[in-house]
């Protein structure tokens, strides 16, 4: 009888493979610190499409591997292949741990190979509490254990699941963090993910970090497993937060309330908690794309991002800023690493500096600017919005100002004639002309000379379609532009049959405004000088900018619903701010809020196409 055929036996150490991306993380780091005799790799199954990948990584590193964790978020059926795995580990006397991501006691992860029950137990336990050092003790466990070594290992030791974090030490207190902040600079709290903590993925938090400090802030850096897990009826993060910060920046996902998406979603006791803090909320976005993906796209964010780090946390009234971070593959490309976007945090720290330093400017100094909708150009419409009164809220809203001591000038009685004496100073109407004797102007010199700090390629474009502008006198436009005619299409021969820029005189260009003292009302201009706005959204970048208020001049196309409020700022201070970098174009994804000029002005608009 021929002897049986024998399976090469695998020669290797530990391979883990997990749908969490921080636990791959966990165990790059954790490597790092491993004998380098004990043989550790892993592997995402969150790219494992299909049961002809298995069989590679079976031929391959799996084959390798004399220990096999798999850490399944789900059932066991959306692993392809994974009876092929079972019955490889089984033929070559592999070991196979089955352990749950999500903690259910399914009895479909009993089907482990050649492991003890309480391995397992274990196993899932270092796992589950998470951490490099709980990493670097399940290896060595798992390597005494079932290939009989003799590391030694201690046992799974619990992680805090909130705390203050400190980029040279494993565990922070809040007097440590108080020793080394100075009390005379404002503090900017910093919220993120325990799991960044517990697998080392914070390049992007302390990216954050030196930016805050390069501007003159303390830093205050807290993880928390999530908002929803609270003491004293408040979420456990913010005891550190309450008292100290003068602004929060958020790297958290989704909201703190209940949304209801079939009714009226109220605010409840957890938004009341947000209030009680006193300080505003920015949302930095740590984006699940990669960047790559993010400057090719059109529209910018994924849906998934916009829905989760945008549209929801909208709900707890959080500032919307801009993404800080993207999630890259690492070295080994199996994990996902958050790699931070220098300049985009730069600009998530301006914010939160100059958000600070309003929150310390009495209101009587502070300005603030509102720009009405007013994206069809009619006079009817202006502040339109479905079931909502604007200039009844608008007015309830000055009122409010000025019982808190905000210098705001006498008032119409009634909406109504609030948004009468803001269209007699003229609107974007025919029927309502603005009159260059009421508008609010800007100085074409200082456009021009903003203009020229923009990125070449995005000048270019805007100057194809709405000419250069000049400092003096109308814009001139080519008569050979440089852009393929068949991007410009009709729209360039409507805009060349224009004889000249209007709104505007030789000097300054015009807009629609209303001043109460340091509040001031605008109206947003028409994107395309009155050009059918269906035509103009899609293909042409709009004739105005944002001018960065870092004092960099860095600028970025905007569309006109911008302008406005861009524009209405010069009466307060002659800064504005970009929106998504120098290198952004008009079909990239913008979103701004509270932004704040030196002089202490806010004024808060969003916009994503």
């Amino acid at each position: 009888m021929p002897d049986a055929v024998q399976q090469p036996q695998p020669a290797g150490g530990l391979m883990l493979l997990s749908h969490a991306d921080t636990d791959l993380l966990t165990l790059a780091k954790a490597r790092e610190l491993l004998p380098a005799e004990l043989e550790v790799s892993s592997y995402s199954l969150n790219a494992l499409r299909s049961e002809d990948q298995i069989e590679a990584l079976l031929a391959g590193e799996i084959g390798r591997a004399r220990i096999i964790v798999l850490r399944v978020h789900g059932p066991l059926s959306c692993v392809p292949g994974f009876e092929r795995l079972r019955s490889r580990c089984v033929e070559r006397g592999q070991s196979l741990i089955l352990i749950s991501g999500t903690g259910e006691l399914s009895p479909e992860f009993s089907q482990t190979v050649n492991v003890p029950a309480d391995v397992i137990e274990t196993a899932a336990r270092y796992l589950a509490l998470g951490g490099i050092n709980n990493f670097i003790d399940l290896c060595h466990f798992l390597s005494d254990r079932l290939l009989l070594t003799g590391y030694g290992c201690g046992p799974p030791n619990p992680m805090p699941e909130h705390g203050v974090y400190l980029p040279d030490m494993d565990i922070a207190t809040i007097e440590e963090w108080e020793q080394q902040s100075d009390p005379r600079k404002p503090t900017a709290a910093v919220l993120f993910y325990r799991a960044h903590r517990m697998s080392g993925n914070v390049g992007f938090i302390d990216a954050i970090t030196q930016a805050l400090e390069a501007r003159g802030m303390n830093a205050l850096c807290i993880f928390t497993s999530s908002l929803q897990s609270k003491e004293a009826g408040k979420p456990a993060a913010f005891q550190w937060v309450e008292g100290r910060a003068d602004v929060l920046i958020s790297t958290l996902s989704f909201a703190l309330g209940e949304i209801n998406a079939g009714n009226v979603t109220q605010a409840g006791e957890v938004i009341t908690s947000l209030g009680q803090l006193g300080i505003p909320v920015i949302q930095a976005i740590a984006s699940g794309m990669a960047r790559g993906a993010w400057e090719g796209s059109r529209r910018g964010l994924s849906a998934l991002d916009t829905a989760i780090n945008v549209a929801i946390p909208e709900f707890d009234g959080r500032i919307i800023s801009v993404p800080v971070s993207f999630k890259e593959r690492g070295a080994s490309g199996s994990e996902g690493l958050y790699v931070a976007h220098e300049e985009r945090i730069e600009r998530v720290a301006g914010i939160a500096a100059r958000l600070a330093a309003l929150r310390r400017t009495s209101n009587s100094e502070r300005r603030v600017a509102f720009v009405l909708t007013n994206s069809a150009a009619k006079a009817s419409q202006v502040g339109g919005a479905v079931g909502l009164d604007t200039p009844a809220s608008l007015l309830t809203t000055l009122h409010a100002m000025r019982s808190r001591r905000y210098k705001i000038s006498a008032l119409p009685e009634t909406s109504d004639e609030l948004m009468q004496r803001l269209l007699e100073r003229g609107a974007y109407d025919d029927r309502y002309p603005l009159d260059p004797n009421h508008a609010e102007r800007f100085s074409k010199a200082v456009y021009h000379k903003l203009f020229s700090a923009f990125p070449e390629k995005a000048r270019r474009r805007m100057e194809d379609f709405w000419g250069q502008p000049q400092t003096h006198g109308f814009s001139v436009r080519s008569t050979k532009p440089k852009t393929d005619k068949k991007l410009l299409g009709s729209l360039a021969g409507k805009i060349a049959a224009l004889e000249r820029e209007p709104w505007s005189d030789e000097r300054d260009y015009h807009f629609a405004a209303l001043s109460f003292g340091n509040a001031l009302v605008a109206l947003q201009p028409p994107r395309g000088y009155g050009i059918d706005p269906d035509i103009v959204a899609n293909p042409a970048p709009c004739p105005f900018l944002f001018i960065n208020i870092d004092g960099n001049l860095s600028v970025a196309a905007l569309d006109a619903s911008a302008a406005a409020a861009g524009v209405a700022v010069r009466e307060v201070s002659p800064v504005l701010h970009d929106v998504q970098g120098a290198s952004i174009g008009a079909n990239h994804a913008l979103a701004m809020c509270a932004h704040i000029s030196s002089a202490g002005t806010l004024w808060r608009m969003t916009h994503t196409r």
